[in-house]
């Protein structure tokens, strides 16, 4: 499954230093979280009528890992729908084609296949600096380096 991971230890670029730096505030996670949903179902595509797709986005599940003592949580957003993958990489030309009023696919004709849609990769642009926004009103001020 094709997903948004946010690691809640993040890589902090304060003064030219690299330093880690770890979210502890449970409200600055869960408006990360709600960010993060809220601009992926902004990116997703979706016909009027169904935005299935879009409403399958949510908080998946939530990993921790225990190391040296200390343990790092990683949070995973995202479609949660059998079809995502289908979505946001391009299938490519089959045999038959769909035919709506018979609600059938038949075997004659050619589907002609999906592009690509990379929800995800424009929605991780679209969330760093609402992160870094976060961060900065729960913490103060600094710049973030690579937290995805």
């Amino acid at each position: 499954m094709l997903t948004i991971s946010i690691d809640t230890k993040l890589k902090v670029d304060v003064g030219g230093a690299h330093r880690s730096f770890k979210i502890k505030s449970e409200s600055a996670i869960r408006e990360i979280v709600d960010a993060g949903i809220r601009i992926i179902k902004k990116e997703s595509p979706g016909d009027r009528s169904s935005g299935v797709f879009r409403d399958s986005v949510k908080r998946l599940d939530e990993r921790g890992t225990s190391s040296e003592g200390s343990t790092e949580r990683f949070i995973r957003i995202g479609p949660s729908i059998y079809y995502s993958k289908y979505v946001i990489n391009a299938t490519r030309p089959s045999a038959g084609r769909y035919v709506p009023e018979l609600d059938l696919r038949i075997r004659s004709g050619q589907h002609p296949g999906t592009g690509s849609n990379p929800v995800l990769t424009r929605a991780k642009k679209r969330l760093a600096p609402v992160i870094q926004g976060i961060i900065r009103k729960h913490y103060g001020s600094f710049r973030l380096g690579d937290f995805m």
